[in-house]
C-alpha cells in the first residue's frame, strides 16, 4: 500500500481579487507567494515498488552481495518519489553479525519516464551506515524544515561494555544526488557499567532544536547534565559548527 507524505505542504496562494480596482485607479495588489517544497511519494510495495526494484536490483527476493568488503543479505526496502527524481531504498544485513558489524543501507537514484519506467540516473550510490549486529540503519521520517530538500532521517545503535548511543543520520535528496552526513549522536547511557543514580552513570537524550532551512540546527543535549551542539548546513551535509 503506497503511503504519501508531504515535505512541506505550502503552495502557492490565489491571485488577489481584481474586483473594480482599475475603476477606482487604485495600483494592482502584489501576488503573495509562499514558498513551495517538494512532495515525497513514499511506496513500500505495489507495482510502481516493484519496478524500481527490479531496476536496481534485478529481484524482489533477498540478494546476496558485498557492499564496501562487507558480505550482506540486501533487499528493498522502501522508494522515494520526487516531482523530477526517485530513490530506491535498499537495506542490507551483514552475515558478519558481531555487536561492532555493521549493516548498511544503499539510496539509488533513479529517472523515471512514466509511472512504470525507471532508469539508473547514476553509478553512485549513497551509503547509510547501519547498527550493530549486522542490523541496517532504520528509515524514520522525511524532515521538511532542515533544508530546501527533502531530509530523509535514519536511526542506528550500538552497545558495548555497558555502554548504548544511538545516532541519527541525515540524507539530503538533493536534484543531482542524495548527500550522506556524519552520523549525529541522539542519545547516550552507560547505565550497563554504572548503576543509575550513581555518581558515574551519565545518562543524556537530544533533540533537535533553533533548526533554520538551509542554515542548520542546535542539537540540545538533557539528563543527567545538559549541553548544545551546533551543526550547520554546507550542501546538502549537517556539519559540527565547532
Amino acid at each position: 500500500m503506497a503511503m504519501r507524505l508531504w515535505t512541506a505542504g505550502a503552495m502557492a496562494l490565489a491571485l488577489a481579487a481584481c474586483g473594480d480596482r482599475a475603476d477606482r485607479g487604485d495600483a494592482p495588489e502584489e501576488t503573495v507567494v509562499e514558498p513551495a517544497f517538494e512532495e515525497v511519494n513514499i511506496q513500500t510495495e505495489g507495482p510502481v515498488f516493484e519496478d524500481a526494484a527490479y531496476t536496481v536490483l534485478g529481484t524482489l527476493e533477498p540478494l546476496e552481495v558485498e557492499w564496501e568488503g562487507e558480505p550482506m543479505t540486501v533487499a528493498p526496502r522502501a522508494l522515494f518519489q520526487l516531482a523530477d527524481r526517485a530513490y530506491l531504498l535498499s537495506e542490507g544485513r551483514n552475515a558478519n553479525d558481531c555487536h561492532a558489524c555493521e549493516g548498511a543501507s544503499a539510496l539509488h537514484r533513479l529517472e523515471q519516464g512514466g509511472m512504470q519506467d525507471f532508469a539508473l540516473a547514476s553509478s553512485e550510490v549513497a551509503m547509510v551506515p547501519g547498527s550493530g549486529w549486522g542490523e541496517p540503519s532504520s528509515f524514520d521520517r522525511v524532515e521538511t524544515g532542515l533544508a530546501g530538500a527533502p531530509v530523509l532521517v535514519f536511526s542506528r545503535g550500538f552497545t558495548a561494555q555497558g555502554v548504548t548511543i544511538s545516532s541519527m543520520t541525515l540524507v539530503t535528496l538533493l536534484p543531482d544526488g542524495a548527500v550522506v552526513s556524519e552520523p549525529i549522536m541522539v542519545s547516550e547511557d552507560n547505565g550497563g557499567l554504572h548503576a543509575e543514580g550513581s555518581a558515574d552513570h551519565h545518562a543524556v537524550e537530544g533533540e533537535i532544536v533553533d533548526a533554520v532551512a538551509g542554515e542548520g540546527f542546535t542539537m540540545r543535549y538533557t539528563g543527567t547534565e545538559t549541553s548544545e551542539r551546533a551543526y550547520r548546513y554546507e550542501d546538502g551535509r549537517f556539519v559540527a559548527a565547532d
